[in-house]
């Protein structure tokens, strides 16, 4: 029988790492309940005592942490409170589940490796939330807070990503002023009809304007929008022109759409 000298060498290697990794978590040991009795400053959590914070019977209250910030979600109890629909986010931070929906005990994580700035992006209006409807309660030691409340490297890494997502949004709100979305419509009789008002788009506005296809610099596609058809352009309301935006370069009219039409039939 052959004698494998490199099986023999890896299992004697793998037999010795888990000797000394077993002796290494014993040795520590001692120390857990040390650690965990730190105090910790005013307004500071850390996993053990948010956890104290569940809802169930016999916990102090009803906290949850997102993005290391802890919220007092009492007010709303009845969705966060054992039973709820939300109860699996009390007493954690879970601010990856927000985001990918995973719910299991592997989702309830405060860990955003690996999830794309799109992704993230979407933990915005969750912020926006927790900040104006809950009392904010202090910060959780770990990921995003160090013992002392500093930030750290991974949260400044969120918060510079949040950023730039809501400067792109603060930018496409600033777009769908100038240009609101077209009202659409389609049935088998009639076809495929868009059409402006002034408050096509959900932006209501003092004028009507008419239908043209945008095409935005970067996109792939175009999309229909209303444009302002009399005044100085939204982007320079010192000219002398008077033909509101349908200038812009990025437009084109529709075919067969009377320019000045506020309805147009697409084939």
């Amino acid at each position: 029988m052959a004698f494998d000298v490199a099986a023999t060498a890896t299992a004697i290697l793998e037999m010795h790492y888990k000797k000394i990794t077993s002796q290494f978590v014993s040795s520590m040991q001692p120390y857990v309940p040390l650690l965990r009795s730190i105090s910790l400053p005013p307004g500071m959590f850390n996993a053990d005592t948010l956890a104290r914070y569940d809802g169930k019977t016999g916990s102090k209250g009803l906290y949850l942490a997102l993005l290391g910030k802890v919220y007092d979600v009492e007010k709303g109890a009845k969705y966060y409170r054992e039973g709820g629909s939300y109860s699996f986010f009390a007493g954690k931070d879970a601010s990856r589940a927000y985001i990918t929906g995973d719910f299991s005990d592997t989702g309830l994580t405060d860990d955003l490796t690996g999830l794309s700035e799109e992704s993230v992006a979407g933990l915005a209006n969750w912020i926006e939330m927790y900040h104006k409807d809950y009392p904010y309660m202090g910060k959780l030691v770990g990921r995003y807070y160090t013992i002392t409340g500093e930030k750290t490297a991974e949260l400044r890494r969120i918060e510079e990503l949040l950023s730039r997502a809501q400067a792109v949004k603060d930018k496409e709100d600033e777009q769908k002023k100038m240009f609101p979305p077209c009202n659409s419509e389609f049935n088998t009789k009639t076809g495929h009809r868009v059409w402006c008002s002034n408050q096509s788009g959900g932006i209501e506005r003092s004028w009507d304007g008419v239908p043209r296809r945008f095409h935005p610099p970067g996109m792939s596609q175009e999309r229909c929008v209303c444009v302002r058809t009399t005044g100085a352009p939204y982007d320079n309301p010192s000219a002398t022109t008077n033909n509101g935006d349908l200038s812009n370069p990025n437009l084109k009219e529709y075919p067969n759409c009377e320019p000045s039409s506020k309805s147009c039939k697409l084939k």
